[in-house]
């Protein structure tokens, strides 16, 4: 998978985490699955570059990821999008599962 650039050439800005390693959607849902399977209470996930986040952020941040870059919304779509968590959760669950 590519990861998307905006018309620049540059990473989108509106994700804080830009190291290179946590731009790949699949690749950090991937690191969120093994650090749930791996201790369920933890209340945060690490990086290769010694940081650490919350999970609750960094799953908010791959829901965001995915509106914005694999469903092609516009902030202004995001910002007025009625749908769920869960539902936004659901599909990108189900886009996963077919870049597997």
């Amino acid at each position: 998978m590519q990861i998307t650039q905006n018309g620049n050439g540059k990473v989108p800005e509106y994700v804080s985490r830009r190291y290179q390693d946590q731009l790949n959607l699949v690749e950090n849902i991937k690191q969120l699955d093994e650090a749930l399977a791996f201790d369920k209470t933890q209340w945060g996930i690490s990086f290769a570059d010694s940081t650490i986040t919350s999970r609750e952020y960094f799953n908010n941040r791959l829901l965001t990821q995915y509106c914005l870059d694999i469903k092609k919304m516009t902030f202004e779509e995001f910002l007025s999008d009625t749908a769920s968590e869960q539902t936004i959760k659901t599909q990108m669950r189900k886009w996963y599962k077919t870049q597997k």
